[in-house]
């Protein structure tokens, strides 16, 4: 194990102050980035407490408050005057550090209910990337899910712990920051949180990579994503106090702690596994807390198996784990997707939970060694990292590869890639098993959905096939993965490679309808440029407009797309698309089976290819029913390439306005006297006709005119 022994004199120009020398494994340093007017100091072991006032009055600090679970004090000092205060201190005998009071960052770059699309657990190239690049966390759930006598800390911005995906997850919660809640208000400790943990089979979301592993919500990190070091320190030592097994830090810098060294240093004494993000800065440079020996520093890949573009990288980096174009939970119930380091390192969190779940799980140093050492060896490993892309099912000793003595199974319907618009009625799965010491029929068969638990199938003597009947209803739109397993009578299981099935239902309109959500295409060009939802040739990517965007991007003239629709009532409706665009001359028309009812909508620039906006139609007549819907793409004047970037279509019905008749009596005069039979004669209009004029007086109905023929009398 390559490892981090480097002596290191950091000189701070900025401040023109030279500093100590650091001792081995250690850093120090804030540069710019540290908490006004405060200082970490600790003093050493034994020293007398008049000694340590003594050094307090002569450096001109006063302490504010003990970081919690340990002897680091944090000192407040003259704002202006850190970094000579600082000196003052180092030069004290009886103090074994003394720092800046640093401030690390989430380490995320931002980017639905779909455990199809996280290719990082069952890659099938559903987003354009390598099969089975991925974790392999299907056949790890087959051995063990995890334990709720785990417990893994989310040190970071909070957790949304109301999400439904993560609905009882959070045991435990604490707040280190100035925010008045422990709640995430900023998004990225939920999302880290729906990685490790979030709630598997329930019919909903995404799923976790230890979904029976509970969650510490250790909230450190302030609702701007940064938070102190002094904070980061005492959120470690809380969860060590409070019995985490596993530590996940999604967070850091470019500069350490003697602090946060000595919170990991004394977490990994007492038996705790602690994971930390590599860094995004596409550099071999130390990123700290991860350089540290005491953790797991982790890199990010993406679904071809390179290392993302972003991640930093080196021989201190210990194993690298998806971390590009991450489906999970976004705060108030939603999912997104997001990419970083900082998604990389929970999946390792959550593997050490599975492994803390099992036989492997005897020490931290046992989980450590397993995680590391069955590592997939992808390009990289042992430059970019040292020991390889993780393998959940490896580590926990699952069935990976079919076994050389199992039985032959394959599912024979439906299709890979399959898509279905009616979930009104089941879907039937045919799998095919066979086994030469097996009779017909008598292999044990069993069919799970996006990793779920697994359903018997039944033998059909008259189709030689196993069959299970799938209810669809309760699914998300979206790709959902199915596997067939067969075992024998020796106890001996082979499980199929995944079939993607995907679900779009028809859209109801008036609503709203996703890009991503066709059912069928013309696209000129051929694969997935974009590289997310799902592989075919309509390039899709991750979009800037909202949480859990994706937008069809790449839009070339003549291309289309189209949905299925079920409009309530006929009548005219307007269409409002959110595009992003820096054209001004491209257009949308909108067909209903193939007739042309909208005519050229003007798309105008937005300003750029991520900055959204609204094209909206004037009046579209669409009729009551059942419709294919189809938006054809192009432009007016001059062809600009690439048009637009589209991400949705919101429907509303057009309301009439209804504005009453005119009617005035013409005689007799308002002033005339009368007396006996009167004739009373009126003048009446409106814009779609008058059907009838009724007489009144004093309130009292006299009369009825409903032919106007020859006026109202």
């Amino acid at each position: 194990m390559l490892r981090r022994i480097l002596l290191v004199f950091f000189l701070l120009f900025s401040l023109g102050v030279l500093l100590a020398p650091m001792p081995a494994s250690a850093a120090t340093g804030a540069g710019g980035d540290f908490v006004p007017g405060e200082l970490l100091v600790k003093f050493r072991t034994g020293t007398r407490s008049a000694d340590i006032a003594d050094a307090h009055r002569t450096s001109g600090g006063r302490v504010e408050r003990t970081v919690r679970g340990g002897d680091v004090q944090v000192v407040a000092v003259p704002r202006g005057l850190e970094t000579s205060r600082l000196a003052l201190y180092r030069r004290n005998s009886n103090v074994e550090f003394a720092e800046l009071n640093g401030i690390y960052h989430a380490v995320a770059m931002p980017n639905d209910p779909r455990v199809g699309d996280q290719w990082q657990y069952q890659n099938t190239g559903q987003t354009g990337g390598k099969v089975d690049a991925d974790i392999d966390a299907f056949e790890a759930w087959d051995v063990t899910q995890g334990s709720p006598s785990v417990a893994i800390a989310i040190v970071d911005t909070g957790i949304d712990s109301a999400h439904a995906d993560l609905s009882g997850k959070v045991v435990k919660s604490v707040n280190f920051t100035s925010s008045p809640t422990a709640e995430d208000r900023f998004g990225h400790g939920t999302h880290v949180a729906g990685i490790v943990a979030a709630t598997t089979g329930n019919g909903i979301g995404v799923a976790g990579t230890c979904p029976n592993c509970v969650l510490y919500n250790v909230k450190v990190l302030g609702d701007d994503g940064s938070g102190s070091w002094a904070n980061i320190a005492a959120g470690i030592n809380w969860a060590l106090d409070n019995g985490a097994k596993v530590i996940n830090l999604s967070l850091g810098g470019t500069v350490g702690s003697y602090a946060l060294q000595s919170s990991i240093n004394n977490a990994w004494s007492k038996g705790v596994v602690v994971v930390a993000a590599a860094g995004n800065s596409n550099t071999s440079s130390a990123f700290y807390p991860a350089y540290y020996s005491n953790t797991i520093a982790v890199a990010a890949t993406n679904s071809s198996d390179q290392r993302s573009s972003f991640s930093n990288y080196g021989s201190w980096v210990d194993v690298a784990a998806p971390g590009e174009n991450i489906l999970s939970t976004t705060m108030n119930s939603t999912y997104g997707t997001m990419s970083g380091t900082s998604m990389a390192a929970p999946f390792v969190s959550g593997l050490a939970g599975l492994l803390w779940s099992t036989g492997y799980g005897t020490s931290n140093s046992s989980v450590r060694s397993r995680l590391e050492s069955t590592a997939d060896r992808i390009t990289g490993t042992g430059s970019r990292w040292a020991n390889g892309r993780i393998n959940a099912c490896k580590a926990v000793g699952g069935q990976c590869d079919q076994p050389a003595n199992g039985p032959t199974v394959s599912i024979a319907s439906p299709a890979n890639g399959v898509l279905v618009t009616d979930v009104s009625a089941a879907l039937f799965v045919e799998v095919l098993a066979n086994d030469a010491a097996a009779a017909p029929g008598s292999l044990g068969v069993a069919i799970s959905v996006d990793g779920g638990s697994w359903n018997a199938a039944a033998w059909n003597a008259s189709t030689s096939r196993y069959g299970w009947s799938w209810d669809l209803s309760g699914l998300a739109n979206g790709p959902h993965a199915i596997r067939a397993r067969a075992t024998n009578a020796t106890n001996v299981s082979t499980i199929t490679t995944p079939v993607n099935v995907r679900i779009a239902r028809p859209v109801a309109l008036p609503g709203t309808f996703q890009a991503e959500d066709y059912t069928s295409y013309y696209d000129n060009s051929s694969g997935n440029a974009g590289g997310a939802y799902w592989n075919d040739d309509v390039d899709k990517e991750s979009c800037s407009d909202g949480a859990g965007c994706y937008s069809v991007g790449w839009i070339e003239s003549g291309e289309w797309l189209s949905y299925p629709v079920a409009i309530t009532g006929a009548g005219n409706y307007a269409f409002s698309f959110r595009v992003a665009t820096p054209n001004s001359n491209a257009t949308i028309r909108v067909l209903i089976d193939d007739a042309d009812v909208s005519g050229p909508i003007a798309i105008s620039s937005t300003g750029g290819w991520q900055t959204w906006g609204n094209a909206t139609s004037g009046p579209v007549p669409l009729p009551a029913g059942s419709h294919t819907l189809k938006l054809v793409f192009g432009y007016s004047g001059t062809n600009p390439g690439y048009l637009f970037n589209l991400n949705s279509a919101t429907v509303t019905q057009s309301v009439a306005v209804d504005n009453p008749p005119t009617v005035a009596i013409t005689s007799p005069g308002a002033t005339t006297t009368v007396a006996g039979l009167v004739s009373v004669v009126a003048t009446a209009s409106d814009d779609i006709g008058v059907a009838r004029v009724e007489f009144l007086v004093d309130g009292a109905s006299i009369g009825v005119d409903t032919n106007g023929g020859d006026g109202w009398a």
